[in-house]
Protein backbone atom coordinates (compact mmCIF):
# COMPACT_ATOMS: atom_id res chain seq x y z
CA UNK A 1 0.00 0.00 0.00
CA UNK A 2 1.30 3.50 -0.99
CA UNK A 3 0.12 6.48 1.18
CA UNK A 4 1.09 9.51 -0.47
CA UNK A 5 1.61 11.16 -4.03
CA UNK A 6 4.95 12.64 -3.05
CA UNK A 7 6.75 9.38 -2.40
CA UNK A 8 5.17 7.58 -5.64
CA UNK A 9 6.82 10.55 -7.16
CA UNK A 10 10.02 9.95 -5.38
CA UNK A 11 10.16 6.81 -6.97
CA UNK A 12 9.88 7.88 -10.89
CA UNK A 13 13.16 9.05 -12.00
CA UNK A 14 13.22 8.73 -15.13
CA UNK A 15 9.97 10.21 -16.39
CA UNK A 16 7.88 13.26 -16.85
CA UNK A 17 4.68 11.70 -17.62
CA UNK A 18 2.07 9.72 -15.66
CA UNK A 19 -1.31 8.53 -16.91
CA UNK A 20 -4.78 8.50 -16.68
CA UNK A 21 -7.77 6.89 -17.81
CA UNK A 22 -10.51 3.61 -16.55
CA UNK A 23 -13.01 5.00 -14.13
CA UNK A 24 -9.94 6.41 -11.47
CA UNK A 25 -11.32 9.84 -11.64
CA UNK A 26 -8.28 11.20 -13.48
CA UNK A 27 -5.99 10.93 -10.45
CA UNK A 28 -2.78 10.64 -12.76
CA UNK A 29 -0.40 9.20 -9.77
CA UNK A 30 -2.91 6.86 -9.00
CA UNK A 31 -3.03 5.53 -12.85
CA UNK A 32 0.58 5.40 -12.96
CA UNK A 33 0.69 3.08 -10.12
CA UNK A 34 -2.09 1.18 -11.10
CA UNK A 35 -0.37 0.35 -14.71
CA UNK A 36 2.80 -0.28 -13.23
CA UNK A 37 1.31 -2.76 -10.47
CA UNK A 38 -0.92 -4.01 -13.58
CA UNK A 39 2.32 -4.87 -15.27
CA UNK A 40 3.40 -6.64 -12.48
CA UNK A 41 0.68 -8.97 -11.70
CA UNK A 42 -0.02 -9.72 -15.58
CA UNK A 43 3.88 -11.07 -15.24
CA UNK A 44 3.24 -13.08 -11.87
CA UNK A 45 0.28 -14.69 -13.50
CA UNK A 46 1.86 -15.47 -16.68
CA UNK A 47 5.03 -16.98 -14.40
CA UNK A 48 2.50 -18.81 -12.52
CA UNK A 49 0.89 -20.18 -15.51
CA UNK A 50 4.33 -21.93 -16.98
CA UNK A 51 4.81 -23.00 -13.53
CA UNK A 52 2.29 -25.74 -12.23
CA UNK A 53 1.27 -25.58 -8.55
CA UNK A 54 2.33 -22.09 -8.44
CA UNK A 55 0.25 -19.00 -7.51
CA UNK A 56 0.03 -15.42 -8.98
CA UNK A 57 1.14 -12.64 -6.48
CA UNK A 58 -1.97 -10.34 -5.86
CA UNK A 59 -1.41 -6.55 -5.85
CA UNK A 60 -4.36 -6.37 -3.11
CA UNK A 61 -4.96 -2.41 -3.00
CA UNK A 62 -3.24 0.92 -3.61
CA UNK A 63 -3.38 3.73 -1.30
CA UNK A 64 -3.34 7.62 -2.44
CA UNK A 65 -4.52 10.10 0.01
CA UNK A 66 -8.48 8.95 0.89
CA UNK A 67 -8.79 7.02 -2.16
CA UNK A 68 -8.22 3.10 -2.15
CA UNK A 69 -7.67 1.58 -5.08
CA UNK A 70 -8.60 -2.62 -5.31
CA UNK A 71 -7.07 -4.64 -7.75
CA UNK A 72 -6.99 -7.88 -6.47
CA UNK A 73 -7.55 -10.07 -9.18
CA UNK A 74 -7.90 -7.59 -11.90
CA UNK A 75 -5.55 -6.73 -14.27
CA UNK A 76 -5.73 -3.31 -16.45
CA UNK A 77 -4.90 -3.03 -19.86
CA UNK A 78 -2.41 -0.80 -19.93
CA UNK A 79 -3.09 0.25 -23.63
CA UNK A 80 -5.87 1.86 -22.60
CA UNK A 81 -3.54 4.80 -20.87
CA UNK A 82 -2.45 7.82 -22.17
CA UNK A 83 0.14 9.68 -21.16
CA UNK A 84 -0.30 13.19 -19.75
CA UNK A 85 2.72 15.22 -18.57
CA UNK A 86 3.07 16.49 -14.92
CA UNK A 87 3.64 20.51 -16.21
CA UNK A 88 -0.35 20.69 -17.80
CA UNK A 89 -1.71 18.46 -14.43
CA UNK A 90 -4.20 20.39 -11.71
CA UNK A 91 -2.42 23.02 -9.95
CA UNK A 92 -2.68 20.91 -6.25
CA UNK A 93 -1.53 17.69 -8.19
CA UNK A 94 1.28 19.77 -9.88
CA UNK A 95 2.20 21.62 -6.26
CA UNK A 96 1.90 18.04 -4.84
CA UNK A 97 4.48 16.13 -6.82
CA UNK A 98 6.82 19.04 -7.61
CA UNK A 99 7.18 19.07 -3.68
CA UNK A 100 8.03 15.43 -4.02
CA UNK A 101 10.47 15.42 -6.45
CA UNK A 102 12.28 18.71 -4.58
CA UNK A 103 12.33 16.78 -1.04
CA UNK A 104 13.60 14.08 -3.05
CA UNK A 105 16.26 16.44 -4.53
CA UNK A 106 17.20 18.13 -1.10
CA UNK A 107 17.90 14.44 0.38
CA UNK A 108 20.77 14.30 -1.30
CA UNK A 109 22.09 17.04 0.87
CA UNK A 110 22.08 14.13 3.72
CA UNK A 111 24.36 11.36 2.02
CA UNK A 112 27.41 10.83 3.96
CA UNK A 113 29.65 11.74 1.27
CA UNK A 114 28.03 15.20 0.40
CA UNK A 115 28.68 16.15 4.28
CA UNK A 116 31.83 17.48 5.95
CA UNK A 117 32.47 16.01 9.04
CA UNK A 118 34.79 18.21 11.72
CA UNK A 119 37.10 17.12 13.02
CA UNK A 120 36.49 16.69 16.93
CA UNK A 121 37.75 18.68 19.86
CA UNK A 122 39.45 16.91 22.35
CA UNK A 123 36.82 17.40 25.25
CA UNK A 124 39.64 16.68 28.04
CA UNK A 125 41.58 19.87 26.86
CA UNK A 126 38.09 21.98 28.21
CA UNK A 127 38.78 23.59 31.46
CA UNK A 128 35.08 24.17 31.74
CA UNK A 129 34.33 20.26 31.87
CA UNK A 130 36.82 18.88 34.33
CA UNK A 131 35.52 18.19 37.86
CA UNK A 132 34.70 20.46 40.39
CA UNK A 133 33.89 18.47 43.68
CA UNK A 134 33.72 14.92 45.08
CA UNK A 135 30.84 14.07 47.27
CA UNK A 136 32.11 11.16 49.99
CA UNK A 137 29.96 9.35 51.98
CA UNK A 138 32.41 6.97 54.35
CA UNK A 139 35.26 7.82 52.63
CA UNK A 140 34.10 6.58 49.58
CA UNK A 141 33.22 8.62 46.22
CA UNK A 142 29.72 8.14 45.31
CA UNK A 143 29.29 11.25 42.93
CA UNK A 144 31.27 13.85 41.50
CA UNK A 145 29.74 17.45 39.80
CA UNK A 146 31.70 19.25 37.35
CA UNK A 147 32.59 22.73 36.41
CA UNK A 148 29.64 23.26 34.53
CA UNK A 149 27.26 22.16 37.34
CA UNK A 150 26.71 18.45 36.32
CA UNK A 151 26.39 15.15 38.31
CA UNK A 152 27.34 12.33 37.85
CA UNK A 153 26.26 9.49 40.52
CA UNK A 154 28.23 5.75 41.14
CA UNK A 155 24.84 4.33 41.87
CA UNK A 156 22.19 3.34 40.48
CA UNK A 157 19.64 3.99 43.97
CA UNK A 158 21.83 7.12 44.42
CA UNK A 159 20.85 8.35 40.83
CA UNK A 160 17.30 8.13 41.14
CA UNK A 161 17.18 10.13 44.71
CA UNK A 162 19.32 12.20 43.20
CA UNK A 163 16.64 12.77 40.01
CA UNK A 164 14.22 13.24 42.41
CA UNK A 165 15.85 15.82 44.43
CA UNK A 166 17.77 17.77 41.84
CA UNK A 167 14.46 19.90 40.85
CA UNK A 168 13.62 21.21 44.33
CA UNK A 169 17.72 21.66 44.54
CA UNK A 170 17.67 23.65 41.59
CA UNK A 171 14.83 25.93 42.59
CA UNK A 172 16.50 26.94 45.66
CA UNK A 173 19.33 27.60 43.86
CA UNK A 174 17.75 29.84 41.37
CA UNK A 175 16.27 31.70 43.99
CA UNK A 176 19.78 33.00 45.77
CA UNK A 177 20.63 33.55 41.67
CA UNK A 178 22.95 30.77 40.93
CA UNK A 179 22.39 28.96 38.18
CA UNK A 180 25.22 27.89 36.23
CA UNK A 181 29.01 26.83 36.41
CA UNK A 182 31.20 26.42 39.12
CA UNK A 183 28.66 28.36 41.76
CA UNK A 184 25.83 25.66 40.76
CA UNK A 185 28.26 22.77 41.05
CA UNK A 186 29.13 23.97 44.61
CA UNK A 187 25.82 24.09 45.48
CA UNK A 188 24.64 20.99 44.45
CA UNK A 189 27.41 18.91 45.68
CA UNK A 190 26.54 20.54 49.35
CA UNK A 191 22.71 19.80 49.09
CA UNK A 192 23.77 16.17 47.84
CA UNK A 193 26.35 15.64 50.57
CA UNK A 194 23.90 16.56 52.89
CA UNK A 195 21.33 14.41 52.17
CA UNK A 196 23.54 11.87 52.40
CA UNK A 197 25.65 12.43 55.58
CA UNK A 198 28.36 12.91 53.58
CA UNK A 199 31.00 15.65 52.90
CA UNK A 200 32.21 17.66 49.89
CA UNK A 201 35.89 18.03 48.75
CA UNK A 202 37.20 20.17 46.15
CA UNK A 203 39.28 18.99 43.31
CA UNK A 204 42.61 20.59 41.95
CA UNK A 205 40.58 20.82 38.67
CA UNK A 206 37.58 23.49 40.58
CA UNK A 207 37.00 26.83 38.81
CA UNK A 208 35.66 29.96 39.99
CA UNK A 209 32.90 31.31 38.69
CA UNK A 210 34.85 34.43 37.21
CA UNK A 211 37.28 31.46 35.89
CA UNK A 212 34.53 29.79 34.04
CA UNK A 213 33.01 32.65 32.60
CA UNK A 214 36.53 33.47 30.79
CA UNK A 215 37.33 30.18 30.14
CA UNK A 216 36.79 29.00 26.25
CA UNK A 217 33.54 27.28 26.00
CA UNK A 218 33.04 23.40 23.67
CA UNK A 219 30.52 25.14 21.10
CA UNK A 220 29.10 22.19 19.47
CA UNK A 221 27.33 24.01 16.81
CA UNK A 222 31.09 24.59 15.43
CA UNK A 223 31.21 20.84 15.31
CA UNK A 224 28.17 19.59 13.85
CA UNK A 225 28.33 18.02 9.83
CA UNK A 226 27.98 20.52 7.37
CA UNK A 227 26.70 19.78 3.71
CA UNK A 228 29.65 20.12 1.12
CA UNK A 229 28.63 22.24 -1.40
CA UNK A 230 31.35 20.61 -3.80
CA UNK A 231 30.84 17.09 -3.83
CA UNK A 232 27.00 17.73 -3.92
CA UNK A 233 27.27 19.71 -6.99
CA UNK A 234 28.90 16.91 -8.68
CA UNK A 235 26.70 13.84 -7.37
CA UNK A 236 25.44 12.63 -10.36
CA UNK A 237 21.86 12.04 -8.69
CA UNK A 238 21.40 15.47 -7.20
CA UNK A 239 22.42 16.97 -10.73
CA UNK A 240 19.91 14.44 -12.34
CA UNK A 241 16.80 15.66 -10.03
CA UNK A 242 17.52 19.14 -9.75
CA UNK A 243 17.79 19.43 -13.46
CA UNK A 244 14.05 17.53 -13.68
CA UNK A 245 12.78 19.84 -11.32
CA UNK A 246 14.15 22.85 -13.30
CA UNK A 247 12.92 21.03 -16.35
CA UNK A 248 9.45 20.63 -15.03
CA UNK A 249 9.23 24.35 -13.37
CA UNK A 250 10.31 25.54 -17.06
CA UNK A 251 7.45 23.04 -18.95
CA UNK A 252 5.09 24.40 -16.35
CA UNK A 253 5.58 28.00 -17.28
CA UNK A 254 5.31 27.03 -20.96
CA UNK A 255 2.09 25.46 -20.54
CA UNK A 256 0.42 28.36 -18.37
CA UNK A 257 1.62 30.71 -20.39
CA UNK A 258 -0.65 29.12 -23.59
CA UNK A 259 -3.34 28.80 -21.23
CA UNK A 260 -2.84 32.82 -20.71
CA UNK A 261 -2.11 32.82 -17.13
CA UNK A 262 -0.22 34.99 -16.01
Amino acid sequence: MIDSIGTVVSGVSTSSFSFSGGNRNGNVAGDYVFSRLAEAEQASRNAAAQSPGSEPVSMISVRLGDRVFDIAGEVLDVSTLKAMPIAEMPEEDYQSLLEGLERWRDSFSMKLENMTWPEMPDASTYAVLKDYASIMVGGEVVAKTDNQGGIVTYDNALSQMVAESLAGIDELAGSMGISYGPDLAQFRAERIAGMLGGTVTKLSTALTQGQYDAAPKLNPENHRPRVNDETLKNDPEYIRIRQQVEDLKAARAVYLAGQGVG
